[in-house]
């Protein structure tokens, strides 16, 4: 399966289904689309992500992620989603994408069907596409 890693928080708020679009400054992944691809949650914790999410999140999305933050050990491969399409976002993005897309400098992958592993592997992960034996 191709995978991407993202930081967490997410990757956690994509497999929990409150962003439904991953953004990239650039179109390298959009060899994903039509595939399902695996989401992984990297080891680090952006500690700006709530901050960057805040006008897009409720407060009890806000305090379930904090109260996530606490006992974060990251490395799990959280869901596995398919990338229905991908292309440049624009300000109609911004609640899907849980960020401003309104500069229009940013490319989405959609991701729907999203699956939880009800047992998720802890991986290393890396940076870009990789893959994994699931």
């Amino acid at each position: 399966m191709k995978i991407i890693t993202l930081l967490e928080p997410w990757a956690w708020w994509i497999s929990v289904g409150w962003k439904t679009i991953e953004t990239r400054t650039h179109e390298r992944f959009k060899n994903l689309l039509g595939k399902h691809i695996g989401i992984h949650g990297g080891r680090k914790w952006d500690y700006q992500a709530i901050e960057k999410a805040r006008y897009y999140l409720t407060d009890s999305q806000i305090k379930a992620t904090q109260s996530l933050s606490v006992n974060h050990k990251g490395g799990l491969l959280r869901c596995s989603a398919f990338v229905s399409y991908h292309g440049r976002l624009s300000e109609n993005d911004s609640q899907a994408a849980l960020i401003d897309c309104s500069n229009g400098d940013l490319f989405g992958l959609y991701l729907s069907d999203i699956r939880l592993f009800l047992n998720p592997p802890r991986l290393k992960g890396n940076q870009g596409i990789w893959t994994h034996e699931i």
